[in-house]
């Protein structure tokens, strides 16, 4: 299997089979840590932060890092959503 580093580069270059693999790979981790914070609406909260990563992934400085990323950017769509704001736009994109 290969690691998150080279998965980022493939999704990079265009790989979107290599995205989906990333987020397959941590999507359970998405999952359960936006469910502390928004409950039942924790599905929603995670399709938004794997569209925002998508969008920005650009901006991911560790490459090996891509799950706590994509959870950071998930922990920030929870806490928009529960403020009422635009999830996309507090998540970054």
């Amino acid at each position: 299997m290969p690691s998150d580093a080279e998965l980022v580069r493939r999704a990079r270059g265009g790989g979107r089979d290599a995205f989906a693999e990333l987020v397959a790979h941590h999507h359970a981790v998405l999952v359960r840590c936006c469910r502390r914070l928004v409950g039942d609406d924790a599905h929603d909260a995670a399709q938004e932060a794997v569209v925002a990563a998508l969008l920005s992934l650009d901006r991911l400085r560790d490459d090996d890092r891509f799950g706590a990323w994509l959870v950071g950017i998930g922990l920030n769509v929870c806490r928009a959503t529960l403020r009422g704001s635009d999830p996309l736009t507090y998540a970054g994109v």
